[in-house]
């Protein structure tokens, strides 16, 4: 399927009319009618990759059809994998254009600039200088490492601590649905227990709260000590 017929055919599955897709791409309706009608070959990266979010559609189906070699259609997808990930990273750290701008010493409309794929000579340096403000390594921004944001400020040997934490947690689940196997059983039971306590009491108010003021401690504390005498 050419890249005309597959915005034409998202377009009308979504309901989306060409002013729609027009607007959203801020171009005029008959740019748009031309996309379709495949009269404009070369599309702009950042309007390719706005159109694919409008249509719900993976920007690699687009790219498949424009005439691109393997290396170039390769180097394309980095530029927005980097792209995006210097927009969601500005995102998350609540910083607008002109705070990553002024702590750069460039202008807003260069940022926004490397966050719509024109990063082809961005400088080291500046890569360097957002990797500093976006808190993450500069090797996560150019796609050489993963990046896991809940870990970002701690130390080497604070990192250690919650990788061991996390084996840790696992073995004792495992350990635990090994030596309980009796678990469902147990809860199935005591669900009946409650059941036809409530069913005995129910029409009782007075005895209802008596029981549940009484005795609720007392019934869980004799529940877990079952539990743990089954597990």
């Amino acid at each position: 399927m050419s890249i005309g017929e597959i915005i034409k055919k998202r377009r009308k599955k979504l309901n989306l009319s060409l002013k729609d897709i027009a607007k959203k791409l801020n171009v005029s309706e008959s740019s748009i009618s031309r996309y379709e009608n495949e009269e404009i070959k070369n599309m702009r990266i950042d309007k390719l990759i706005l159109l694919s979010e409008i249509l719900q559609v993976d920007i690699k189906e687009l790219l498949n059809d424009i005439n691109f070699s393997r290396k170039k259609k390769k180097a394309t997808l980095k530029e927005i994998e980097i792209a995006n990930k210097l927009k969601t990273l500005r995102i998350e750290n609540n910083l607008s254009l002109k705070k990553v701008a002024d702590f750069l010493n460039i202008t807003s409309s260069t940022i926004l600039k490397y966050e719509n794929t024109d990063i082809t000579n961005i400088p080291i340096d500046n890569i360097n200088k957002l990797a500093e403000i976006y808190k993450v390594n500069p090797s996560y921004i150019l796609g050489l490492e993963n990046y896991d944001k809940n870990e970002i400020h701690l130390s080497e040997e604070e990192k250690e601590l919650i990788l061991n934490l996390r084996k840790e947690k696992e073995n004792n689940e495992k350990l635990f649905k090994e030596s309980c196997k009796k678990y469902p059983e147990l809860i199935a039971e005591l669900e009946d227990i409650l059941i036809n306590i409530n069913k005995t009491i129910e029409n009782d108010k007075n005895k209802k709260e008596e029981f549940y003021y009484n005795y609720d401690k007392q019934l869980f504390k004799k529940l877990i000590q079952l539990f743990q005498e089954e597990c």
